[in-house]
């Protein structure tokens, strides 16, 4: 990482892909998880992102964020227009510069495997290790409509399921939520 800029550059990345997580998590993750399938997580996130409609979608929040953050008790965080500005005011010296662009997860080896882990940790117990794998691009071929409604990586709306749902955050009745004592 080089200077102000690239720390702006990586804040608004962040920001942007914190914003776009829960729709991608809910609309691409959780119906492929519903139907059988174990789909990439981080290639399929970059796809996401990356898709226009949701990039566009993406940066306008942003923008609006930036604009107008409004502060609340519970932030971790100073809104992300004050980072910013508290960057933008760091006298420009003679640091370190690295030019390499290389993406964050090249330093990751064997992503999949971490992926497997983590599904594997939100899954339901008779689902473990049990899903199949799912490309992006097979996506579209794999998951039967539910109501229609087409979303960006060729998957649908999720709606009302009649399957089991593997998933357990507490969306479904079907499902067994980790993180409150489970009403079986």
């Amino acid at each position: 990482m080089s200077g102000t800029t690239t720390t702006i550059d990586a804040l608004k990345v962040i920001h942007g892909a914190g914003m776009a997580f829960a729709p991608y998590w809910h609309m691409e993750v959780v119906p492929a998880l519903q139907r059988g399938f174990r789909p990439p997580l981080a290639d399929g996130f970059r796809h996401f992102v990356t898709a226009p409609d949701i990039a566009t979608n993406v940066a306008t929040a942003l923008e609006t964020e930036i604009a107008d953050g409004k502060v609340d008790p519970y932030d971790t965080h100073p809104p992300l227009r004050e980072r910013i500005l508290a960057l933008e005011a760091v006298p420009v010296g003679n640091g370190v510069t690295n030019d390499d662009a290389s993406l964050a997860i090249s330093l990751i080896d064997d992503v999949a495997a971490l992926e497997l882990a983590l599904v594997d940790g939100i899954v339901r117990d008779e689902f473990r290790g049990k899903l199949a794998p799912l490309t992006w691009e097979d996506a579209g071929a794999n998951r039967p409509t539910c109501s229609g409604q087409r979303w960006p990586l060729g998957f649908t709306r999720a709606g009302s399921l009649s399957v089991p749902c593997p998933v357990t955050p507490c969306c479904s009745s079907a499902m067994t939520c980790r993180s409150r004592p489970s009403t079986r």
